[in-house]
């Protein structure tokens, strides 16, 4: 039998001297780069949609849920919403962000229904944790703010059809039908 000393860790390690270096060195240098990138903080603001009191069935109000969701998503990265969030107090938008806010800043945010739930989550992005913050409750208050707008203005024609006085009728017979009804109080 040869008599060879027990292998030791330390044997080992002193055998092979030119590899530990090496990832030693490897990972000294991914260290360094990596404590070099800027840190990226995330906010989230929430938004709930409540459709199951307006529908007719549970299933209704679910599928009505999941449509508004889908509508709320695409609205949360319009350029009129990421105009207006850029626009509120607070919020720090570069020039780029302002001149082409659906390339740029939606970059810096995500916006999705939280766990299966009728909550729709919009994070955003930034160097600092404020602002991050700032621009996510921007960016939900302007969605809110552009879906109520879009309700007012469906609703407008019928609000001033319904104000206008009922003098504006102009069926035929309905005039000859008043006639009617008077005389036939009269008698």
């Amino acid at each position: 039998m040869l008599d060879r000393p027990p292998v030791t860790l330390r044997n080992a390690l002193l055998r092979r001297r030119g590899l530990v270096l090496l990832v030693v060195a490897a990972f000294v240098l991914l260290g360094g780069v990596l404590s070099l990138r800027p840190n990226v903080y995330e906010s989230s603001a929430g938004i709930y949609i409540d459709a199951t009191r307006s529908a007719s069935s549970f299933d209704a109000g679910l599928a009505t849920a999941q449509l508004l969701q889908h509508d709320f998503i695409v609205l949360g990265t319009s350029r009129q919403v990421l105009l207006q969030a850029c626009a509120s107090p607070g919020v720090i938008c570069t020039a780029a962000e302002r001149a082409s806010p659906t390339t740029t800043l939606a970059r810096r945010l995500d916006i999705n229904v939280f766990r299966g739930t009728s909550l729709l989550e919009v994070t955003a992005k930034a160097a600092d944790p404020n602002d991050a913050a700032t621009l996510a409750n921007a960016v939900a208050r302007a969605m809110i703010d552009n879906d109520q707008a879009e309700i007012i203005r469906l609703f407008k024609p019928t609000l001033d059809d319904l104000q206008q006085p009922p003098t504006r009728l102009s069926w035929p017979g309905y005039r000859a039908s008043i006639r009617r009804r008077s005389h036939a109080s009269r008698t």
